[in-house]
C-alpha cells in the first residue's frame, strides 16, 4: 500500500537514537520500524479490549455502589420508623465487602496495566 501520508513527532534527541538503534537491529527504516510497533505489536491491539474490559469492571462497580445505596436508604427508613432490622446491616457490610475487593482489583490490574 502507498503510503502517501507523512506524520511528524517531536522526541528528545536520545528518543530518536534509541529509535535509530533500535530499527537498525532489524534492519529497518525506523518510519518501518515505528509502524510496525505500533500497528502489528500484540499489546498496542489488546489496549482495546482492555479498555473495554476496564469499561465493564466500572459498570459494575456504578451497579454495586447503587445497591449499597439502596441498601443504606432501607436501613436508613427502617431506622426512622422504629423498625430496624440488622439483617440490613449485614446485608450492606457485606455488599460494601465485596465492592472493596473488586476496587481492590481494578486498582491492580491498573497498576499491572502501566508496569
Amino acid at each position: 500500500m502507498k503510503k502517501e501520508k507523512i506524520l511528524f513527532c517531536r522526541c528528545t534527541r536520545l528518543e530518536k537514537e534509541a529509535l535509530e538503534k533500535e530499527a537498525g537491529k532489524t534492519q529497518q527504516k525506523v518510519s518501518a520500524y515505528v509502524r510496525e510497533r505500533l500497528f502489528y505489536d500484540p499489546r498496542i491491539f489488546n489496549r482495546k479490549a482492555q479498555t473495554q474490559e476496564l469499561k465493564k469492571s466500572m459498570d459494575d462497580l456504578v451497579y454495586q455502589v447503587r445497591k449499597i445505596g439502596v441498601n443504606i436508604n432501607q436501613i436508613a427508613r427502617s431506622n426512622n420508623t422504629g423498625f430496624f432490622n440488622a439483617k440490613d446491616l449485614e446485608t450492606l457490610e457485606k455488599r460494601v465487602e465485596e465492592l472493596e475487593e473488586k476496587i481492590n482489583k481494578a486498582v491492580q490490574e491498573l497498576e499491572e496495566e502501566g508496569r
